[in-house]
């Protein structure tokens, strides 16, 4: 599979740009899904600009938060 056919089949990559609700290893937070690389690095930034990665499969949940719930 080529990126593009992972991106149309994976509803993460619509939560790009969002900020979103997430929960793993027993931490919950809310920031901004900025990119996803390798199909496995989730990258999030917070209010105050400062980034991070989350391995995919620590995840317990991830889901749009607050107003940009569709």
């Amino acid at each position: 599979m080529i990126n593009n056919e992972i991106e149309e089949f994976d509803p993460i990559y619509n939560y790009i740009g969002y900020i979103v609700q997430v929960r793993h290893n027993d931490r919950q937070y809310a920031a901004k899904l900025i990119a996803i690389r390798n199909g496995n690095e989730l990258w999030f930034e917070a209010k105050d600009k400062k980034r991070w990665m989350v391995a995919r499969s620590v995840l317990e949940y991830i889901g749009l938060a607050g107003k940009n719930q569709v």
